[in-house]
């Protein structure tokens, strides 16, 4: 149950961080 939860949280952290580095990419091609 806990490395399942782990698995997730390290998922979303990932999604986010990438999320993130596509907005500042966007940011700085303007």
């Amino acid at each position: 149950m806990q490395s399942s939860t782990v698995g997730q949280q390290l998922n979303g952290f990932t999604l986010t961080y990438m999320v993130v580095w596509i907005l500042v990419n966007i940011v700085n091609l303007l």
